[in-house]
């Protein structure tokens, strides 16, 4: 039977893995410091984060750890709010469930599971995918670049 961690610790969390006697093999770690974070990582086969939008139109845009866990070359499976669909391209650098579709995001967490050829090139997929698109350097060029481009617009106009 696999053993999963899962950062999430909150009371709702809690009462589900004891609706559903998960309690020997999910161990709910919390906070976890970001110096141990990495560690983490190498022990996984995976990363599940199943976002959603809130009753209030709460979402996340694209969670950092989703591309951490990329960047360490793990497969991962998410669902396509806000802008996840711009860092998981679904079969090809990782996974997309249907958002609140538990029998879904079931499916595609197994599938994983029994298929560690899948675990490999998805993993390989979006460690290659974030490095080239999500690089910060690159991303602060852009933006510097961008802001040097309004500025010199922003110049010329007063003219």
């Amino acid at each position: 039977m696999p053993y999963y961690r899962r950062r999430a610790s909150s009371p709702g969390a809690q009462a589900h893995d004891r609706k559903l006697n998960l309690a020997s093999i999910v161990r709910l770690l919390g906070s976890v410091d970001h110096h141990k974070i990495k560690k983490h990582y190498h022990w996984a086969d995976s990363f599940v984060l199943p976002c959603i939008v809130e009753k209030n139109g709460n979402r996340d845009g694209i969670p950092n750890v989703l591309a951490e866990a990329m960047a360490m070359g793990l497969p991962v499976v998410s669902t396509p709010v806000s802008g996840i669909p711009e860092l998981i391209v679904n079969n090809k650098t990782g996974l997309l469930a249907e958002p609140q579709n538990m029998t879904d995001l079931a499916n595609k967490i197994e599938y994983l599971y029994k298929n560690k050829h899948e675990q490999k090139r998805l993993g390989a997929n979006a460690r290659d995918f974030v490095i080239r698109h999500f690089d910060s350097d690159k991303c602060l060029d852009q933006l510097f670049n961008f802001y040097k481009h309004v500025e010199h617009e922003t110049h010329n106009q007063r003219r």
